[in-house]
């Protein structure tokens, strides 16, 4: 079986003498994704913006969203209002621990008037962990990302 293909302009491909709009849908469709993939993290609030863009005192040269991204998969950055009127922002992840995978949660209170943050509480499958846990999680995610050992682990950043 032979096929003839003849592209024109408009997008038409004739197979075997037939009329055919092939070229629409997967185009349609790349274009899509390609945009979808442009725009993602596009939408981050601000709150949402300062926390990727801050660093913990203990990791001066890297970014909290580098650490992040370097240490944890399938992550998602949520923002809500919390009690005390600043913006609570959870950042949701995977992560193994001990070779087993568990859903990882980190808790920041953000102060948009401030410009300032602080850390609220780290969870493992909605476990709330002890603060230790935490300092050396941060410093474990700062050595990931290439910061080096931190030189002060257990301080728990701000700006």
């Amino acid at each position: 079986m032979t096929f003839r293909t003849n592209v024109r302009l408009g997008g038409n491909i004739t197979r075997s003498g037939r009329d055919e709009n092939c070229v629409g849908f997967p185009f349609t469709l790349a274009l899509v994704l390609a945009l979808a993939w442009a725009l993602a993290g596009c939408g981050d609030s601000k709150e949402i913006k300062t926390l990727k863009n801050g660093k913990l005192d203990m990791c001066p040269g890297i970014t909290l969203g580098t650490m992040i991204s370097k240490s944890m998969q399938r992550v998602r950055w949520e923002s809500g209002t919390a009690e005390d009127g600043l913006v609570q922002v959870d950042i949701i992840g995977l992560m193994s621990v001990g070779q087993k995978p568990v859903t990882a949660r980190l808790e920041f209170f953000v102060d948009e008037s401030a410009d300032s943050y602080r850390f609220g509480a780290f969870k493992l499958d909605d476990v709330i962990q002890e603060g230790h846990n935490a300092a050396s999680l941060f410093s474990s995610m700062c050595e990931i990302a290439g910061g080096g050992p931190a030189p002060e682990a257990g301080n728990d950043g701000g700006q």
